[in-house]
């Protein structure tokens, strides 16, 4: 008990010292300003390296040179190549959970850290006219590579699929609302893609399948010290492993129960062969409905990287709380109840009340409203 409330008080300390949310969100302006020589463009259109795309423009007709496709996309094409993506994927030895020979596990807010860092990747059905959107890749990773709108007719004539390799031209476009939607926007990251619709634009090379990097993602929503928290989860598999399916499978479901987490997912990651039990139908649909729990995860990781954890303290304080005293306290800090509740677990109550604080610029008042109630 008194850890909760030392932890409290230093929140408290914290927040007093950033004063309101815009010092949260400069931690987090790295990955939503353009890089300034991000767009310059490549007049020569050949891509050759999927960090050479990303970084020298997205506009026109490309060369296609040798690229391996990946029925898997990035849970935000083009977020890996951002020049702060590479700082959130550091991985520090406080992040390791747990080490077996040369595998290692993350804890979930090191999991999330890395996702947020361009880490991450979904498959997708194909749309009701037939087109997939996939990957093209020459890293083999497939959250670092291109997305590429490719028709019925393509996909049929060349016989495409996992970890072939195709050559050719391809036209980059902004990317159909049907499939943008899929995916969240971060500022000065283009949302488009390839398009390949006619088969005599490309040939498939006569190679043996080349194995894939990918990334399965989740939203996890778990227990920790009594709270009700949310963290993204990723595995890594090679897409050439006959087992990678089961692997993930396994993976996914032992993270959720080690550390007496009792997790639940939120959000599948292949949405065409679902690989574990969800609450939502995709990550658009959570999008829509539970933004309260992403903008939670995401103040986390400014928080973690500030030294900070009030958001934590926060919720665990609250998890002692019933609804009523939640109503009471929003009051008290002049919050109207109505902006933010909408029924459910107090679990649930408590991030809207925190999200809802947190974006009116009250998480100092009610940081201290709770210190006033001498709550734990």
């Amino acid at each position: 008990m008194g850890t909760r409330k030392s932890a409290l008080v230093r929140a408290l300390a914290a927040s007093q010292v950033s004063e309101t949310l815009a010092n949260y969100e400069l931690v987090d302006e790295p990955l939503t300003k353009a890089d300034g020589a991000f767009w310059k463009h490549d007049s020569s259109n050949f891509y050759y390296d999927d960090q050479q795309f990303w970084r020298t423009g997205t506009a026109g007709t490309y060369a296609i040179i040798e690229e391996a496709i990946s029925e898997w996309v990035a849970r935000v094409p083009g977020l890996f190549w951002q020049k702060a993506s590479a700082d959130r994927r550091q991985i520090g030895q406080s992040d390791v959970e747990n080490k077996v020979g040369n595998f290692i596990t993350l804890n979930p807010l090191a999991k999330s850290r890395v996702v947020s860092g361009g880490i991450g990747t979904i498959r997708l059905p194909p749309s009701e006219q037939g087109y997939r959107l996939v990957t093209l890749t020459r890293s083999m990773n497939a959250s670092a590579g291109v997305p590429a709108l490719i028709s019925t007719e393509v996909w049929e004539h060349h016989h495409l699929g996992e970890g072939k390799v195709i050559e050719g031209i391809a036209d980059w476009r902004a990317m159909p609302l049907t499939w943008s939607a899929q995916f969240p926007s971060v500022a000065g990251v283009a949302k488009g893609c390839l398009v390949i619709t006619h088969p005599d634009k490309i040939i498939r090379k006569d190679v043996p399948n080349i194995p894939v990097e990918v990334h399965p993602f989740s939203v996890m929503e778990y227990s920790e010290d009594g709270a009700q928290l949310h963290a993204f989860v990723y595995a890594t598999a090679q897409t050439g492993d006959r087992r990678f399916r089961s692997n993930i499978e396994t993976f996914f479901k032992s993270y959720s129960t080690d550390k007496k987490r009792y997790g639940v997912y939120l959000t599948g990651a292949d949405l065409v062969q679902p690989m574990w039990e969800t609450l939502f139908v995709s990550p658009e649909e959570m999008r829509g409905r539970q933004a309260p729990i992403l903008r939670t995860i995401e103040a986390r990781l400014a928080e973690e990287m500030q030294g900070d954890d009030t958001t934590d303290s926060l919720l665990q304080s609250l998890s002692s709380k019933d609804r009523t005293d939640l109503a009471r306290l929003s009051t008290s800090i002049e919050l109207p109840v109505n902006r933010w509740s909408q029924g459910g677990t107090v679990g649930d109550e408590s991030i809207r009340l925190v999200d809802a604080a947190r974006r009116a610029g009250k998480i100092p008042a009610l940081l201290y409203a709770l210190q006033l109630e001498g709550t734990p």
